[in-house]
């Protein structure tokens, strides 16, 4: 989508219309969390101690599997209130950790490196063209890995091959959405650092 202003696209994502993106159907795409850690990232290779972050959790459909895979370290976020909610009654007794702001506010509270893995999940194709900069915030905090699945909106590639990150892996995910009935196109990839 392309939003007038920060502010738009701010409250857009508060509160969007799309019944895909409510958590109560957010949660069901496990086709999504199972192409992002069992064929774009192997999970299985990973150390059960890295720290996760998320942004744009929504559901908390993605933590929720990392969780249950015995990686405990994990940080989400998301801009929508409802969503927060929904994950956190979906994450009771866990110590993830779920915030409820707007990723400009808090990346820069993050310490450099603070996260082994960075991710998102067709968020970063939502980031307004004014908010550009938390993609240099995401390479300061990323210690490891910055995993990603997005449309071709931007250089993902040119974006994130900065601070000695490589990209490693590239794979085109292709899915049929059946809420909107018609088969979307996004592409993962995966950052090292080196």
């Amino acid at each position: 989508m392309i939003y007038e202003s920060l502010e738009k696209a701010h409250d857009y994502w508060k509160n969007p219309k799309e019944n895909r993106n409510k958590p109560e159907n957010y949660i069901l795409f496990k086709e999504r969390t199972n192409f992002l850690f069992k064929e774009l990232f192997q999970l299985k290779e990973i150390d059960k101690n890295y720290t996760f972050f998320e942004i744009g959790c929504n559901s908390g459909r993605d933590l929720i599997f990392l969780y249950d895979n015995g990686f405990k370290n994990l940080t989400g976020i998301d801009i929508n209130t409802n969503v927060i909610s929904f994950a956190k009654s979906q994450l009771i007794n866990t110590n993830v950790k779920l915030i409820n702001n707007e990723i400009e506010k808090e990346i820069i509270l993050f310490n450099n490196n603070e996260f082994d893995v960075v991710f998102s999940f067709a968020t970063l194709m939502q980031i307004h063209d004014e908010s550009f900069w938390i993609f240099d915030e995401i390479l300061r905090i990323a210690q490891k890995y910055i995993i990603i699945v997005e449309n071709k909106k931007r250089n993902y590639k040119a974006i994130f091959e900065k601070n000695n990150f490589k990209q490693i892996k590239e794979l085109k995910f292709e899915h049929e959405n059946l809420l909107i009935n018609k088969i979307d196109y996004l592409t993962g990839r995966v950052f090292e650092r080196e």
